[in-house]
């Protein structure tokens, strides 16, 4: 055979196998990707089902829309109003608002509405998170283990978690995960292989799961740093030499991914950071919040309220978390903690294994938040004055949703309010800016039949008749506990010595916004009052707490 011969044989052959080679793996991922398709209409039925009249989920989902809506006119209409101040609401003032809250969505959305309305675009987006969300599951976790059974399993888990569903009720942002594992799978090939192809594309999938969600952003920027931090470790532990060449390496992959993300991220945030850095942050949210919807560590290893079959057993559990059902769902199931358990122990030499521990570790502490509650933590401030749920009278001052406006949607405070009744609280509310609470007054018919927050909570029939005091020396009298919830001018500069003459007698103060001086801490204490404060750490005063979790401890008090 002569050498030319051989040349063409090997040449076609190689070529010939490259192209066999590519048909299966087109198979295999075009019907992983039908399969996922068909699972996702399935555990969402009947949504695809219903998506010319009906819409998944409620309460936000509607607001959501209204954002999808709203970017073309904004952008198309800037004479009407603007991207970034929403004058077709509170006319002719209008509101602050962010510009770009998923990106992702309000353009492919806009492209979408020429060709179909936008209740429909919503659900395929919405449909579209669950089906590639899976898929791009399965082809991180092929590419790590090549197993097909367990990578199809892996995408299972992660889009059909409880955490997404849960999120899928209405906070579209939050449901948009599809990126993620994209990004991820494109880092790993970083850190396996290097490459200036792999650094790019996973820069340019940082982009869009920052164009997905923000929060999203700022979650996978923090799994960047903790893979760059955990590569120059398991370098230093494994090289004995040459040092140089080789950091050189991993700072030079880790700057091209850095910048490809920084070019496409800039224009999605300049805006949030203005504001951010601007004395009107209407972005920053209550101190009290960030304890509020934190994860409980017992919500790790319970199943949700919405659980098929255990729902109504844990119902009385998370009673006693704080935040939302939307907020405190994390099971991710028994199987998946024993399954994972297993395979970090069977696979404990492993460094891809070890960095995906630290990684499900170190995001699992942050979820919750800047104090371990576990529904009892912080249940001293009525216990050392024999306080009890049943039946206490308690003043929250704040209904809106932030200080000096009149506006109670969303307000952290219809939470708190609802849990404190559940538990047995007589409330009362003052709010200098709000004369009628309609979620309360509404319940049963606001935002619609059976779509109020009233659904998560027990005995809330009576908040129909929930009135907002306008007297303050009206709604303070012979109180048991004050709940300072919003910063309103009014309430700055309240006098301790004041505030217990006209409640009749010391009272448990909770200050969830940080109003309360030292001094005026001081002086509540000696007045014979219990004081908790946001990140306050007082001889007395409990470190970080928040009025959900008083209830918890009041309602644990009447048991």
């Amino acid at each position: 055979m002569t050498s030319g011969t051989q040349k063409w044989l090997k040449k076609h052959l190689i070529d010939s196998q490259i192209l066999n080679f590519q048909k299966k793996s087109l198979k295999e991922y075009a019907s992983v990707l039908i399969l996922y398709t068909l699972i996702t209409f399935i555990l969402t039925y009947p949504v695809v089902f219903k998506i010319r009249n009906y819409i998944p989920g409620s309460g936000d989902a509607f607001q959501w829309i209204r954002i999808l809506w709203y970017t073309p006119v904004a952008i198309f209409n800037p004479g009407l109003t603007k991207l970034t101040h929403d004058y077709l609401i509170f006319y002719p003032d209008g509101i602050p608002a962010s510009p770009f809250q998923s990106a992702f969505n309000q353009i492919l959305s806009y492209v979408l509405c020429s060709i179909m309305e936008i209740h429909v675009v919503y659900t395929i987006l919405w449909l579209f998170s669950f089906i590639f969300g899976a898929y791009g599951t399965y082809l991180l976790v092929r590419y790590l283990t090549g197993d097909r059974t367990s990578s199809f399993i892996a995408g299972i888990v992660f889009a059909f978690s409880p955490y997404h569903f849960v999120h899928s009720l209405g906070h579209f942002g939050a449901t948009s995960i599809e990126w993620i594992p994209f990004c991820a799978l494109y880092l790993m090939k970083m850190f396996k292989e290097g490459g200036v192809r792999n650094s790019f594309f996973a820069g340019i999938f940082f982009i869009l799961v920052a164009m997905s969600d923000l929060q999203y952003m700022v979650f996978m920027g923090i799994f960047v740093m903790l893979l760059f931090v955990y590569e120059i470790y398991v370098f230093l532990r494994t090289e004995k030499r040459g040092y140089n060449e080789i950091l050189k390496r991993i700072f030079y992959k880790y700057a091209l991914f850095g910048f490809v993300s920084f070019i496409g991220i800039i224009p999605l945030t300049l805006e949030n950071i203005l504001t951010a850095t601007s004395s009107d942050n209407f972005l920053k949210l209550s101190p009290s919040e960030t304890v509020m919807y934190s994860a409980d560590l017992l919500s790790f290893f319970l199943p949700s309220v919405l659980h098929p079959v255990f729902g109504n057993i844990m119902t009385d559990i998370y009673s006693n978390f704080s935040g939302n059902t939307s907020e405190n769902t994390m099971f991710i199931g028994y199987t998946v903690i024993l399954l994972s358990l297993f395979a970090v122990h069977r696979l404990k030499g492993n460094k891809y294994v070890k960095f995906w521990l630290i990684a499900a570790l170190s995001f699992s502490i942050i979820s919750l938040g800047p104090l371990l509650h576990v529904a009892e933590l912080t249940r001293d401030a009525l216990r050392n004055m024999g306080h009890y749920i049943a039946g206490a009278d308690v003043l929250i001052c704040g209904a809106s949703y932030r200080q000096d406006v009149g506006d109670t949607r969303y307000s952290g405070s219809e939470i708190v309010v609802r849990k404190l009744t559940e538990m047995g609280a007589e409330m009362r509310v003052h709010d200098p800016y709000v004369d009628h609470w309609y979620e309360m007054e509404n319940q049963d018919t606001y935002p619609a039949s059976g779509h109020s927050w009233k659904r998560f909570f027990r005995n809330q029939e009576g908040l129909t008749k929930l009135k907002i005091e306008s007297d303050f020396s009206t709604a303070i009298k012979d109180i048991e506990a004050l709940i300072l919830a919003v910063p309103h001018n009014e309430y700055l500069n309240f006098e301790p010595e004041t505030i217990v003459k006209m409640a009749g007698g010391p009272i448990a103060v909770i200050d969830c916004f940080g109003i309360l001086s030292d001094k005026d801490i001081k002086k509540y204490f000696e007045l014979g009052c219990e004081v908790k404060a946001l990140g306050r750490g007082h001889e007395n005063a409990v470190i970080g707490t928040n009025p959900v979790v008083l209830a918890d401890y009041l309602k644990t008090q009447s048991q």
